[in-house]
């Protein structure tokens, strides 16, 4: 059973970015896990549908591929998905998202880390 447990809410606009922000996370311990859930993604700024599926991945993660979620436009999703970290995690987490069409949304997902 964790003893600590911390969620981070993040919402992101993603216009004028180039596949990649970051936030500043500082836990006051080392998680073992974190669940992404809470994905909502659309865009507010545009009148036209953006297409295709981009993925956003970060180095925080313990995966081949660092891939945390895919997202398009008018998506969401609250089925949670945890993935394995077990390092401390503080500082800049830097996020990237792949470029299949020209992002000009809001991200949003929450992320829970346990010990």
């Amino acid at each position: 059973m964790s003893k600590n447990s911390t969620t981070i809410f993040i919402t992101q606009e993603l216009a004028g970015l180039d596949g990649r922000f970051s936030k500043t996370i500082n836990l006051p311990f080392i998680p073992k896990s974190v669940t992404i859930n809470n994905i909502i993604y659309k865009n507010f700024f545009s009148a036209d549908a953006e297409s295709g599926i981009s993925v956003l991945s970060t180095d925080m993660i313990n995966t081949l591929d660092q891939v945390i979620c895919h997202f398009y436009d008018e998506f969401s999703s609250f089925n949670p998905m945890t993935f394995l970290i077990n390092k401390p995690i503080r500082g800049s987490v830097v996020f990237n998202y792949s470029l299949i069409s020209i992002r000009e949304g809001t991200l949003s997902f929450a992320l829970t880390f346990r010990d």
